[in-house]
């Protein structure tokens, strides 16, 4: 699977894609979809973002889960943090997870966009 990744720009306070990645200039082509109006790319330093790589899975709800989503799941309904960890990834706190389970995980919102549920994190 070829990486994938999101990107939080926040000097604008937006989550974008992430169309390429220029290792050798450390800059990265972006793009945005507000709606079909409101749309554009442009190009960053990668120091000035916060990329998040695609875990290979999708949630529930068939979305995307990405580092640094916060997920809900199981039959308490528990809130965690995705988090990329060599080549897997984790829910912190909670360590064990399998494609079945994390299939029933559906994301709530991420940590740059809703820094607000970290709190409820336990």
């Amino acid at each position: 699977m070829i990486p994938k990744f999101r990107a939080w720009d926040g000097d604008y306070k937006k989550m974008l894609d992430v169309d390429s990645i220029d290792f050798k200039y450390q800059t990265a082509w972006l793009s945005w979809h507000d709606d079909d109006v409101n749309q554009g790319a442009y190009e960053l330093p990668i120091k000035d973002l916060k990329l998040m790589q695609y875990t290979g899975f999708k949630d529930k709800n068939r979305k995307e889960i990405f580092d640094g989503d916060i997920v809900k799941h199981g039959v308490w309904n528990d809130i965690d943090r995705v988090e990329i960890v060599g080549r897997g990834f984790l829910l912190v706190p909670i360590m064990d997870w399998d494609e079945e389970y994390i299939n029933e995980c559906e994301i709530i919102g991420n940590i740059y966009e809703n820094p607000e549920l970290m709190e409820e994190i336990d």
